[in-house]
This record gives C-alpha cells, structure tokens and sequence, in this order.
C-alpha cells in the first residue's frame, strides 16, 4: 500500500482501491478544482462507504467486491447511517461521493458500479416558510415608505381617485 493511502487509512480496502481513492481525491482537488472541504467531505464519505462494505461483507473491499454491489448493499449502508442520526441531506451528500468515485473508476476502465446508481436519494423534508418578524411585517404595510411615491393614501395605478 502507497504512503498516500495508508495516511488516506483505508485498511479496509484492497491496495488496487486504495490506490484509485488517492487518484480520484486528486482528480476533485486538482482538475475539478473542488474546495478543500468537498474534497475532505466526499473523501471521508467513501472511506465511511468502504468500511462498511468491507464489515458488511466480511473481507477488504476490492474493485471487483464494488462492480458486484447490489443496490441491497448500497441501501443497508444508508439504513446503518440512519441508524447513528444522520440527515436526509448528509445522506445525499454521501451518495454523491460515492457515485463520484464510481464514475470516476468507470472513466478510467477500471469498473463500474451500477448499484449506486439505482438507488434513489433520500427525499428531504419539506420545511414551511418562515414568518416575518413583527417589526418588518409593520415596515412592508407602512404607506410612508414606499420608495418615494407621491400619491394620495388610497389611490393606486389601476384605480386613481375620480378628480373633483
């Protein structure tokens, strides 16, 4: 194992997948020119991805242990993240970078991982609007500030005030 993966500590992996995390981590940091931060996100996601799997199968995961995923897999992984109380959005961040990876090695012929791709990211909860605090709800309905206007107090463009 190269001194890069070995400090990367991916004793779970085979030397062959190690070495393709430490290409891929400096594909996003030097060619897709991602921030330091996605790259330390996205790389501790696989490294949480890839211990998994190699607990979850009982031995070093390999490119060849990846290419035969099955979504089953993919889907136990993201129940075991639920498990330990993580977000519906960190989940999709972490699905995110493991499909990365994914599509990198099938980029560079080294094998595809189909189950990622079949399953589905987890939906967000939706959240409702947020209301105003009082004193900005009171300065929308103020008529003396409405950007300069010169009007009477109940005319608008669409219905003006008859003339006398």
């Amino acid at each position: 194992m190269s001194k890069a993966s070995s400090e990367l500590q991916l004793p779970f992996t085979a030397p062959e997948l190690a070495a393709e995390v430490v290409s891929w981590l400096a594909y996003l940091s030097a060619e897709r020119r991602m921030s330091p931060k996605t790259v330390e996100a996205y790389s501790r996601d696989v490294r949480q991805f890839l211990a998994f799997l190699c607990e979850h199968q009982g031995r070093r995961v390999s490119l060849a242990s990846l290419a035969r995923l099955a979504p089953l897999d993919v889907r136990a992984f993201m129940a075991a993240r639920r498990a330990d109380d993580v977000s519906s959005r960190s989940l999709m961040r972490m699905l995110a970078g493991a499909r990365s990876f994914a599509r990198f090695l099938e980029r560079n012929g080294r094998g595809s991982v189909g189950a990622l791709a079949a399953v589905r990211t987890p939906k967000l909860a939706k959240t409702l609007p947020k209301p105003l605090a009082i004193a900005a709800a009171k300065r929308i309905t103020d008529t003396d500030l409405r950007a300069g206007e010169e009007r009477d107090e109940f005319s608008s463009p669409h219905n003006p005030l008859p003339e006398a």
